[in-house]
């Protein structure tokens, strides 16, 4: 014990002399002897920092481009303490990429990037960073990664009005020297910093299968190159496990057995993961500009409710992650669902918000319920209208506390049914006590959930929206 104390002594000395023989708590001992499905186990229920150090400018990335503040540690404490063990934090790079200087990245930006990085492992959770906008398509902001070449094969380029000759090789020369500037960078830490290759990459203004016959084969080659890049750098990245960019990262098209979509091979067994997205049924979750649709589930849908999409509920998530499950997990390959979530519609109508709560909890329990996936939610900072926001980014307070309970609370309980008493207990009892009419409207909203889910019909489903909206009317007061 005395010659332990001794040598921690001296090699305390040593770092403050310069030599920096000391690692910080990040780049502390690795192990790496988990199977990427065990390793996906211990992930958890993750959370996005999404459009803060992705955001960008006329091709300058910057943490407050898109209204969000500048990320603090305290920041990151406040998503630890509500309960995500997991924080993907998506990066771009763009124009602090110097073509003409064999394409190194602004020092100062890196640093950034590292000093996020570190508040995430630090508190003991589990960091995922990215090349993330630098392949959005956005070419007159600033993207630059394609996996389209010319000539183009994408008919969506005759009427682009772009005059750009991308060459895949410069492409993937440029690929490959920026992953080896992130690589090497943080190639000491520990085993909770991933790498995701990419970010949605796809043909121009196509969401849909692939129509370029060399688009596939080029997102193929982009992921096979990210591997040996990041691998060949050593220290720990030499066993790192590694998050591989499905296409579009789109569920579907990414498992389809026809459009080609290949897992690099790895000099490392069981170190591979799937990066997937998921926003079904798109006017639920995603479309602004579908008002009509904002209510979810099979069960209102079955009895003819409106505002309902016809499709997308229950039984598809399960369908699509059985899918997921057959083609890649079963094979030993986990899938990190990188972004999932729904917009807020409440402006709509405040009983949005239900089907809403509904939706997130069920879905995030169905993925943990699949087992070898990593649900992890998209929060983009924004708090209005259509927003994705469960954290204030300035005072990490929770702006919505029960969005965030029905998440982190899915992988130890079942899902609380729509408009259910406990559901109303939880949400609501709080406020019952605020006045006599916030008390009468509490109670009847009680009535209101027993009968509705003692007997599932139209004229009951009308009653406890009925209720739910008024009581909500009465607490915002």
């Amino acid at each position: 014990m005395r010659m332990k104390g001794f040598l921690i002594s001296v090699l305390m000395i040593l770092g403050v002399l310069g030599l920096n023989l000391v690692k910080t708590e990040v780049e502390a001992e690795a192990t790496f002897n988990l199977s990427a499905i065990e390793f996906a186990d211990q992930m958890g229920v993750g959370w996005n920092l999404g459009n803060s150090l992705d955001a960008y400018i006329n091709g300058i990335p910057s943490e407050t481009a898109w209204g969000n503040p500048v990320v603090t540690q305290d920041f990151i404490q406040a998503i630890k303490e509500a309960g995500f063990t997991t924080v993907r934090i998506p990066v771009s790079y763009m124009n602090y990429i110097d073509d003409r200087n064999h394409y190194q990245i602004n020092e100062a930006w890196l640093n950034r990037v590292q000093e996020v990085v570190d508040w995430v492992v630090d508190a003991g959770m589990y960091a995922i960073i990215n090349i993330h906008h630098d392949g959005n398509n956005d070419y007159w902001g600033g993207a630059w990664l394609s996996i389209e070449e010319f000539p183009y094969e994408n008919p969506n380029w005759q009427w682009s009005g772009l005059d750009l000759q991308l060459n895949q090789h410069e492409i993937q020369r440029k690929f490959g020297a920026v992953w080896t500037q992130i690589a090497t960078r943080f190639k000491d830490y520990n085993e909770r910093l991933i790498f995701e290759s990419g970010n949605e990459l796809r043909e121009l203004w196509n969401y849909g299968d692939p129509v370029g016959r060399s688009s596939m084969p080029n997102l193929n080659r982009l992921n096979q190159l990210f591997v040996d890049t990041v691998r060949t750098t050593g220290g720990h990245n030499s066993q790192r496990y590694l998050l591989i960019s499905g296409y579009n990262t789109n569920l579907w098209i990414t498992s389809s057995d026809h459009l080609g979509f290949q897992m690099p091979r790895d000099t490392v067994n069981d170190r591979l993961m799937l990066s997937i997205h998921y926003y079904d049924p798109w006017d639920f979750s995603l479309n602004e500009e579908n008002d009509d649709v904002f209510k979810w589930g099979d069960e209102i849908h079955q009895i003819g409710a409106p505002h309902v999409d016809s499709w997308g509920h229950e039984s598809y998530v399960r369908d699509a992650l059985n899918e997921l499950n057959t083609k890649f997990i079963s094979r030993g390959v986990p899938v990190i669902m990188g972004e999932y979530g729904s917009v807020d519609k409440s402006h709509v109508d405040p009983i949005a918000h239900e089907y809403r709560r509904y939706y997130l909890e069920y879905v995030t329990r169905a993925m943990v319920e699949t087992g070898g996936i990593v649900p992890v939610y998209w929060d983009n900072g924004w708090a209005g209208d259509y927003g994705f926001a469960l954290f204030n980014r300035h005072t990490g307070a929770q702006i919505h506390e029960d969005l965030v309970t029905a998440i982190v609370r899915a992988p130890q309980h079942r899902v609380r049914p729509l408009f259910s008493r406990q559901l109303f207990e939880e949400t609501f009892a709080r406020y019952a006590n605020n006045s006599p009419a916030v008390r009468t409207a509490y109670e009847q909203a009680l009535i209101a959930a027993d009968r509705y889910r003692n007997h599932v019909s139209r004229e009951n489903l009308v009653t406890v929206e009925t209720a739910y909206r008024n009581l909500v009317t009465l607490i915002r007061s």
